[in-house]
């Protein structure tokens, strides 16, 4: 389709969105706060699934200059520009608005597409330093250090510090603050390794 092609990678983030958006239609009509909150949550958690491994297949068919396209947008595909800078300006800013809301789990689902596009940067720039097309910057090499470092105190703190350590309210919840920062930290390290290209020294 000229204009707007739907591959396995864009059809993942539109799954993500579709999801949420048809479950949150559904949870605003069941008219019981119980089923509200599950439907909700079915959105969130088949929406991430189901679109997070359409991202990961769709990446392995693409190849270098492809994922440049996916990021840019191809010169016969105007519509998908359009859209991938409304989606990339407009998610973050809805994200701001929930957040600024109190509603901090639709804050997150909001950041998905700029996850999307970060992700794509990230694959771009491990496959050049494979390639030898680029080096590891130390930016990145200490990304995955410091997380890799954090991590480690967090756990064994949580480990041997009662009920892991003191606790904070987060969206009406209470959370454990060094089991928390031991979660908060994997992603990190994952990014980490990507943005070195699983190259720990040249």
């Amino acid at each position: 389709m000229t204009g707007l092609n739907v591959g396995t990678t864009r059809g993942g983030v539109l799954v993500f969105y579709a999801s949420m958006a048809l479950f949150g239609l559904a949870s605003s009509l069941a008219g019981d706060p119980t089923y509200e909150a599950v439907l909700l949550w079915m959105g969130r958690g088949f929406g991430f699934f189901m679109g997070g491994a359409l991202v990961l297949v769709g990446l392995q068919e693409l190849h270098g200059a492809e994922i440049e396209e996916e990021l840019n947008g191809r010169p016969d595909e105007p519509v998908w520009r359009l859209v991938n800078k409304v989606l990339a300006w407009g998610s973050p800013l809805v994200s701001a608005w929930q957040f600024y809301s109190g509603n901090i789990w639709e804050g997150f689902m909001y950041l998905g597409y700029p996850a999307w596009l970060i992700l794509l940067r990230l694959e771009a720039r491990r496959r050049r330093i494979v390639s030898g097309r680029d080096r590891v910057r130390t930016f990145w090499r200490a990304l995955l250090y410091l997380s890799a470092a954090a991590c480690a105190v967090s756990f064994a703190l949580t480990v041997v510090l009662p009920h892991g350590g003191p606790k904070f309210l987060w969206d009406g919840e209470v959370y454990r603050f060094f089991p928390f920062l031991t979660m908060a930290s994997v992603p990190f390290i994952i990014i980490g390794a990507v943005g070195c290209g699983g190259k720990l020294h040249d």
